[in-house]
């Protein structure tokens, strides 16, 4: 995904609405670790969020942590999403269906 640009015009177009602002940095971290982390691998999340928005943070003098923090709790959130490693591991642990324990988590993932 990453070698052929998939999320490419994503990232473009995110930079382009933050700006300097570090809110609005902060923001668009959280948005496009929530996109990238429907696929459901947390290690291809951090590297494209992390290419992407660490020269900005290290630039405005932003705190790297910041940017580790906002991505690992978005992922963690979309980590149970059915199709995820955990939410996948979890049930075949308990011999149910994905759905089963995904369906209950979703008032939460939406709050």
């Amino acid at each position: 995904m990453i070698d052929v640009g998939l999320f490419d015009p994503l990232v473009r177009a995110l930079l382009r609405v933050v700006r300097h602002d570090p809110v609005k940095i902060v923001v668009g971290t959280a948005l496009l670790t929530s996109i990238v982390s429907l696929d459901g691998d947390g290690s291809t999340t951090f590297i494209i969020v992390t290419s992407a928005f660490l020269p900005i943070y290290l630039r405005l003098g932003m705190s790297p942590v910041v940017l580790t923090c906002v991505t690992a709790t978005a992922n963690g959130m979309l980590n149970t999403v059915p199709w995820g490693g955990s939410t996948a591991r979890a049930a075949a642990a308990l011999k149910v269906s994905p759905i089963d324990i995904f369906v209950p988590m979703i008032p939460a993932i939406a709050a």
